[in-house]
């Protein structure tokens, strides 16, 4: 049988186990959001006929 205690580390276990879990999602789902800016980025620059070295030194300022 669980004491409070140990009730208690593993609420909190699996508490920070959420909490890194949805960082991870954010993170992931801001990259994604990220890619698509610089693609628009680089899609419109390149309408522009900007070249291609400058536009990759642009989007590895960042």
């Amino acid at each position: 049988m669980f004491d409070r205690h140990e009730y208690e580390a593993l609420e909190a276990e699996a508490y920070l186990k959420g909490q890194a879990n949805g960082a991870q999602q954010e993170r992931e789902k801001n990259d994604a959001e990220c890619a698509a800016r610089d693609s628009k980025r680089a899609d419109y620059l390149r309408s522009q006929n900007v070249p291609d070295s400058v536009i990759a030194a642009m989007l590895a300022l960042k």
